[in-house]
């Protein structure tokens, strides 16, 4: 059974020992269109992801970072579908207690506080559990 993987292209930036700096450029969809330029919607951001790999690259060498499909999933499960259960929940909660809109919406946001606390003092073991791999990057382009 084959595992499938995400990839995305990047350009190593810098290394010490092992570990390599990659800069990726994480762009929205709208930004691949053909009139992202008069767009006022287009969404760039340059990212550096720290990949440990083996040497045989080189400072400025494009090269794709990998992820498999199943590490991706997680991620996005903790960056982004925990958060909103814990601030749905909080606030049905709130306000079933206190009967207060207010009061449920700030403790729904609130919430989030020792959510990225507790994910913050996780860092090393989630580095760990999410292990990036970096390969030479072909272009396919003539």
């Amino acid at each position: 059974m084959s595992v499938t993987c995400s990839e995305q292209v990047g350009i190593i930036r810098s290394q010490q020992k092992n570990i390599f700096s990659v800069e990726i450029i994480s762009s929205s969809a709208c930004s691949a269109c053909h009139a992202n330029s008069s767009c006022s919607m287009m969404d760039k951001k340059t990212k550096i992801i720290e990949v440990n790999a083996r040497s045989g690259y080189e400072i400025g060498e494009t090269v794709c970072i990998e992820i498999t499909s199943n590490q991706g999933l997680q991620a996005a499960l903790i960056g982004y579908f925990l958060p909103f259960l814990l601030m749905v929940s909080t606030m049905a909660l709130t306000f079933f207690i206190f009967q207060n809109e207010l009061t449920a919406g700030i403790a729904s946001i609130l919430i989030l506080i020792p959510y990225y606390v507790v994910l913050f003092f996780l860092k090393k073991i989630l580095k760990q559990q999410f292990q990036f791999r970096l390969k030479k990057y072909f272009s396919n382009k003539l």
